[in-house]
């Protein structure tokens, strides 16, 4: 019987999946375009800040989900725009995985 907890074991499997190394190669392509301006690639990584530009996005995704379970109790809070702040949440969540982090990356590894 292993003593590895499943969760570690079902992350391993993920990890070592062959069926998703096409779509990150496109996400590398698609970052590597991002970050070949060094204006831009700069910006993204917060350079004009002094700090990494995606620890502070993670405000966003966490306030639009806060939201509707907070306001769910409030009579006039619709369901609408719960499902708003919702979708804006999810939306939200794709900076989490930065262009500029694949950059620190390398296939294969």
């Amino acid at each position: 019987m292993s003593t590895t907890p499943a969760v570690v074991e079902v992350t391993r499997r993920i990890e070592e999946s062959r069926a998703l190394d096409a779509p990150a190669a496109l996400v590398r392509r698609v970052a590597d375009r991002l970050l070949a301006d060094p204006a831009r690639r700069d910006a993204l990584h917060g350079t004009w800040l002094g700090h990494a530009v995606h620890p502070v996005m993670t405000d966003l995704p966490v306030g639009f989900w806060t939201t509707p379970s907070r306001s769910a109790s409030t009579p006039r809070r619709t369901a609408h725009a719960a499902a708003g702040d919702t979708a804006a949440a999810c939306c939200s969540v794709s900076p989490e995985a930065p262009p500029q982090e694949w950059e620190a990356t390398s296939a294969g590894t």
